[in-house]
């Protein structure tokens, strides 16, 4: 059981639900939480399986648009002023859920959100055993999968499957060292229309 308050910057930021929550519907323990410290005009903003967005506004103090996320499913929030919420639940990264990683012939990106609570090193969150399916590997960055974190101040950093079915981090040209922390989310382009999850 934990109690995490994750922050929610002014403009545009990657935000997941940072427990293993059961309630992740707008109308319910994840929209109640959010809006509890957003503000009227407040937005979130839902990455659909096929690349399109739903968007979700805070009005007259509730949400417009009834939603409910998938675990391991990350979304944008854009914020005025900026907040932080309080969420508290079970811990989960038992390895007992999983997320579908959506591609298409010239790639897609979905949005993900990995830890329920626990700090997760990259090098376990995406190990080759972490998934069902293959991640498509290739020297050629614009033919394989990435992995994509903002990193904040307009920084993002991109690593790459590489073509020894390794990751790569294409701004240090070494392994990833970076950490998944509760609430953080981050972009995965898969390349190809193989069928790909991860489990977490």
């Amino acid at each position: 059981w934990g109690v995490i308050k994750p922050t929610i910057p002014s403009g545009y930021s990657m935000q997941s639900v940072p427990l293993d929550i059961a309630d992740r519907t707008m109308s319910g323990e994840l929209g109640n939480a959010l809006k509890s410290v957003l503000s009227n005009g407040d937005r979130v903003y839902a990455m659909e399986a096929n690349g399109s967005w739903t968007t979700i506004t805070l009005a007259g103090g509730n949400w417009d648009t009834a939603y409910t996320f998938a675990e391991g499913q990350g979304f944008f929030v854009q914020s005025a002023s900026g907040a932080t919420p309080r969420f508290a639940g079970p811990v989960g990264n038992d390895g007992s859920a999983s997320r579908t990683i959506n591609g298409a012939a010239s790639g897609r990106w979905n949005i993900l959100g990995l830890s329920q609570g626990k700090t997760l090193s990259f090098s376990s969150a995406f190990a080759t055993g972490s998934f069902t399916g293959t991640p498509t590997g290739d020297w050629d960055e614009t033919v394989s999968d990435l992995v994509v974190i903002d990193q904040g101040n307009g920084n993002w950093k991109r690593i790459m499957r590489t073509g020894s079915s390794t990751w790569l981090d294409l701004d240090t040209f070494s392994t990833p060292s970076v950490s998944l922390t509760p609430g953080s989310a981050l972009y995965y382009f898969h390349y190809g229309n193989s069928a790909l999850s991860i489990n977490f």
